[in-house]
């Protein structure tokens, strides 16, 4: 299995496999709008310190494995 690191990301690109830390998580919240989902905000670090502030607006699954969290996004 090939993992990509976070460097050779691009935007637009699919079924990539990463190994990363999520260093930070949160949800922002939507002003004037009570209990929106905004979508998701985190702080990835892979093993090379290569670091992405990512937002996913359109996030379907945030699953805990046992090699780590999975972050399924919506087609």
């Amino acid at each position: 299995m090939k993992i990509d690191p976070i460097r050779n990301l691009g935007p637009f690109q699919f079924n990539k496999k990463i190994k990363v830390r999520v260093c930070r998580i949160w949800r922002p919240k939507v002003i004037g709008k009570d209990n929106t989902f905004g979508g998701l905000q985190c702080i990835l670090v892979d093993e090379m310190l290569c670091w992405s502030d990512s937002f996913c607006k359109n996030v379907a699954n945030v699953s805990k494995t046992t090699n780590g969290i999975r972050i399924v996004g919506k087609r």
